[in-house]
């Protein structure tokens, strides 16, 4: 790939000839390749966009990539990690990206989690109140993790309090040990309810975070979401995975406006585990054994595709997912990560959107390895694995796909993401 090839020339001093380079070994002919390359002028700038964001001290990355002499001590880990299209697993580098701007509004945690060195996984749920200036808009929210290495997953739901419900929209405690409560008793604790007792509309998933992502923005008020002018959100569940020694959290919650009115609001299809489609066989993996699992859902509608997100956890060896016509005829494909690596949970986002026409069915297929050779396996020996509860541990096991989408309207594959 000309990125790997760019990278592993600049990052060892040297002037790379392009004339010396046939065009079968250059994967993106479209992009002008210089007569020489240098690390500041061609590499740095690729790194500040796709490696320092996870690379660096305190980063979701194992290691730093913040200079020249970081890059070099890791130069042949990033060169085959860039030919290999990792990380994350079934991506690539590119030259073409896009970042969020500095955020509309902040919110901080309350106060600092305090994490223990005690080597196993702690949930909360917990609400974060906000009071704004007005109802608005908002083109995207943004989980910002505070500890990137602690923090293993959240799920955000928005709660939009109506004028005159709610008086203190910051009252009400956190829930540790979030597994072995009921929603009902929790969210009374969390003083969820309006002040007459009864409860205000909530939107599920308004935001995600996994190791690795970024929030998206998309064109065109797509995925634009109402905000009230008081309101809060519930972290439902907040994931520290196991930690080996004492730390704190200190996340924020960013908010960026938007310059038109929700137009078309992401839906969300959930597929496997704790979702609306089955998994085939009975998600089992026995002890010592390697299992291969299947799940499909039958598109009811036109859509337009988005972003996907595949999810498993350390047992995860291979994912694969597409759609497919009634007549099997059609097949179009949604993601493929031969080499699953647990620590890069991406949510893909394609260049345009994929059109899922009526009738088709989206089938994801993935491979799980529960033998003692696979090297993540965190039972020794190995013990048989199901889907365990709604709050999963690291060491659970899990087999989900998720898909963003909108509605089909006519042009949809042409608007760029």
């Amino acid at each position: 790939m000309y990125i790997a090839l760019l990278i592993t020339a600049a990052a060892c001093g040297e002037v790379w000839d392009s004339d010396k380079t046939s065009a079968a070994e250059v994967e993106a002919p479209e992009i002008v390749i210089p007569d020489s390359v240098t690390f500041w002028e061609h590499i740095a700038p690729v790194v500040a966009l796709r490696c320092a964001p996870c690379h660096h001290e305190g980063g979701a990355g194992p290691f730093t990539l913040l200079s020249y002499k970081d890059f070099r001590k890791r130069l042949k880990t990033v060169h085959a990690g860039a030919a290999e299209g990792s990380p994350p697993p079934g991506g690539r580098i590119d030259l073409a990206e896009i970042q969020l701007p500095e955020p509309d509004v902040r919110i901080p945690f309350p106060d600092t989690i305090q994490i223990t060195g005690s080597m196993r996984d702690r949930f909360y749920l917990a609400k974060i109140g906000f009071e704004l200036p007005e109802d608005t808009v908002l083109a995207a929210i943004a989980f910002v993790p505070g500890n990137r290495q602690a923090v293993h997953h959240v799920n955000g739901h928005l709660i939009n309090y109506k004028p005159g419900m709610k008086t203190d929209v910051h009252e009400g405690s956190w829930i540790e040990n979030a597994e072995v409560r009921t929603s009902l008793s929790a969210y009374e604790d969390m003083k969820i309810a309006n002040d007459d007792g009864s409860y205000p509309p909530m939107r599920v998933s308004a935001f995600n975070y996994l190791p690795g992502t970024e929030a998206v923005r998309y064109p065109g008020g797509i995925g634009t979401v109402n905000i009230s002018r008081k309101g809060a959100f519930l972290l439902n569940t907040l994931h520290y995975g196991p930690a080996p020694k004492d730390s704190f959290d200190l996340s924020e919650i960013h908010l960026y406006y938007a310059a038109e009115n929700a137009e078309r609001p992401l839906l969300e299809l959930h597929l496997g585990t704790q979702g609306e489609t089955d998994v085939k066989p009975k998600f089992v993996i026995p002890a010592g054994k390697k299992a291969k699992f299947s799940t499909s859902y039958l598109v009811k509608e036109d859509i337009s595709v988005l972003t996907v997100n595949p999810h498993m956890h350390l047992l995860g060896k291979s994912f694969k997912a597409y759609a497919v016509s009634p007549d099997g005829i059609d097949t179009i494909p949604l993601v493929s990560i031969p080499q699953w690596d647990f620590r890069w949970q991406y949510f893909y986002t394609y260049p345009q959107m994929v059109k899922i026409p009526q009738g088709y069915a989206i089938i994801a297929e993935a491979e799980f390895d529960n033998t003692i050779e696979n090297p993540f396996n965190p039972n020794i020996p190995p013990k048989t694995m199901q889907a365990a509860g709604r709050n999963m541990k690291t060491t659970d096991e899990m087999f989900q796909f998720f898909v963003n989408y909108v509605p089909y309207q006519r042009g949809d594959e042409h608007i760029q993401l």
